[in-house]
């Protein structure tokens, strides 16, 4: 079991992208974490649509800024690193494309994805905590139905991590 605070650090990122992205609606396809502390080389894949609606564009701004929103959840002092310039850039074009939809300001957009996430992650920090632990316990690994079983319980606690059926 990998434990050290690096790869919890990315393991709790990547999570909070994942559960974000399911609690939204998103088809989550799996995440993967590396070995070692690379922050770049971690990722959540999810199922993208061929065409998407404007307001779509919200749900993947709300996504993109999941992961370092939980990292400062978990640690007060987190500061920004390499690994996050992807989730910046991803955050960036959906917000331009949401903003241009509807005639608002980009920072708006992103305003309002970020409050997206913020409920989310309030309502859903458990199942975050659940999916990080799974992850390191799997090596980092895990595939989009591993992550739909973890979401779909509204209380981690109750069967948890030990009883999936992929243990």
């Amino acid at each position: 079991m990998r434990l050290t605070d690096d790869l919890r650090r990315i393991a709790i990122h990547e999570a909070a992208h994942a559960v974000v992205a399911d609690a939204l609606g998103l088809i989550v396809c799996g995440i993967e974490t590396p070995e070692e502390g690379a922050p770049e080389a971690a990722y959540t894949v999810l199922l993208a649509p061929t065409r998407m609606a404007a307001a779509e564009h919200l749900l993947h701004v709300a996504v993109a800024h999941a992961g370092f929103m939980a990292e400062q959840r978990e640690d007060k002092q987190a500061r920004p690193h390499p690994g996050l310039i992807k989730d910046q850039v991803d955050a960036d074009d959906h917000a331009k494309a949401y903003a241009a939809a509807f005639d608002l300001l980009t920072d708006e957009a992103h305003l309002r994805g970020m409050k997206l996430a913020r409920l989310v992650l309030t309502q859903r920090w458990p199942v975050v905590v659940a999916v990080a632990e799974a992850l390191m316990a799997h090596d980092g690994q895990l595939d989009g139905a591993q992550v739909r079983e973890l979401c779909a319980s509204d209380d981690p606690e109750v069967g948890g991590v030990e009883s999936l059926s992929w243990e």
